[in-house]
């Protein structure tokens, strides 16, 4: 889709972050892409059966990952995050 996109965090917590910089913070994600996009991503991923969640009053792309997913949790996950970055950045 060519739009830039890192994962961080620590352990089963990650965000994922809409820039090719280093990040630092995961705060540093509301500052490098419009926050009706991080929005409409959330809504879209949502809708696709796929919550994340909230981060204060802007929804965030913050996800768990555990032992209890298996690798087609993972594999849905993906598709449904592939959707959604079409859906809200038309690519």
């Amino acid at each position: 889709h060519e739009v830039p996109m890192t994962a961080i965090g620590l352990g089963p917590v990650l965000e994922i972050a809409f820039t090719d910089e280093p990040v630092i913070s995961p705060s540093q994600n509301l500052l490098k892409v419009k926050p009706e996009d991080i929005k409409e991503m959330w809504a879209a991923l949502v809708l696709d059966g796929m919550l994340t969640v909230s981060k204060g009053y802007i929804p965030a792309l913050r996800c768990f990952i555990s032992l209890a997913h298996t690798e087609d949790d993972i594999t849905r996950f993906i598709s449904a995050l592939d959707r959604a970055i079409e859906k809200v950045f038309g690519r």
